[in-house]
């Protein structure tokens, strides 16, 4: 065979090759639009695609079923709101002059309701993200639909692991920074709706940071972002971490660090799990 034939030959195989691919991937993509319209029916099954207002109806009806979720958990958080009270208080007891108070008759009510919701809210968290789950299966195939109990789990321990963090981690420093302000001749007496409060608003936003991981992996999946995107903004991230850091913590170094350390890191794996987002080849 000459040298010409043979040249001729390889670029033909490459070709073919290249076409099988391209044969394959465009096959593969085809499937999932099929299964996808085939998914998008009617609560009936009656082959009638889903309308905007079907989609609205069952986003009402999601819902519906979290906050169902979230009031039964709030109801017997309430019942036990002393305990839970309580509980919330042990960062500022360890402080000295660090003296909470109510200062309206209704308060100690609305801090039970506050506590009550704030507790719902998190306990129901498995409800919500399988109802949000449940809102977007039609869209997802078959192999995607089995990491339904992985994604309610990590999803439910990330917000955990995030909300302890706050609450053991920073919490205590930043109680500690902010009532070192005062002058010693004026006494810390603070109202207990107004701690509450800040306590569940550190516990719940450090949560939510760190479900920055599982955003990755949704955001990768559904072509959003990738790896290289979110490696090409690091700089702008790093930037984002400290001014949130420093805006959300006592303005003292130590509590910046102590806060942006664990975003950057959670940035760094959010990157590797955007990894496992990216579609098959």
């Amino acid at each position: 065979m000459s040298e010409e034939s043979q040249k001729n030959f390889s670029g033909e195989s490459a070709t073919e090759e290249s076409t099988g691919k391209n044969g394959k991937q465009d096959q593969a993509t085809e499937e999932k639009r099929q299964y996808r319209e085939s998914s998008d029916q009617g609560p009936a099954g009656d082959g009638a695609e889903m309308n905007f207002l079907d989609h609205l109806e069952e986003l009402r009806w999601r819902i519906i079923k979290a906050l169902v979720g979230v009031v039964v958990v709030g109801i017997v958080a309430y019942i036990f709101s002393d305990q839970i009270i309580v509980y919330l208080q042990t960062p500022a007891n360890e402080l000295e002059n660090f003296n909470l108070q109510i200062l309206k008759v209704p308060d100690m009510l609305m801090v039970k309701i506050k506590v009550g919701v704030f507790s719902g809210i998190i306990g129901a968290l498995p409800i919500i993200t399988f109802q949000l789950w449940r809102f977007i299966a039609p869209g997802l195939l078959p192999h995607e639909k089995q990491y339904v109990p992985a994604t309610v789990i990590v999803v439910t321990i990330c917000f955990l692991i995030g909300g302890a963090f706050g609450y053991f981690a920073i919490l205590p420093v930043a109680l500690k920074f902010l009532t070192q302000l005062g002058l010693t001749t004026i006494e810390n007496n603070f109202a207990l709706d107004a701690y509450i409060g800040f306590v569940t608003r550190m516990i719940f936003i450090t949560g939510l940071i760190f479900e920055l991981p599982v955003l990755s992996f949704f955001l990768t999946k559904i072509g959003l972002v990738t790896p290289a995107v979110l490696k090409h903004v690091r700089r702008f991230a790093v930037v984002l971490t400290f001014v949130l850091a420093a805006f959300f913590t006592p303005p003292d170094p130590f509590s910046m660090l102590l806060m942006g350390i664990p975003i950057l890191l959670l940035y760094e794996i959010s990157i590797w799990v955007s990894y496992f987002g990216l579609p098959e080849e």
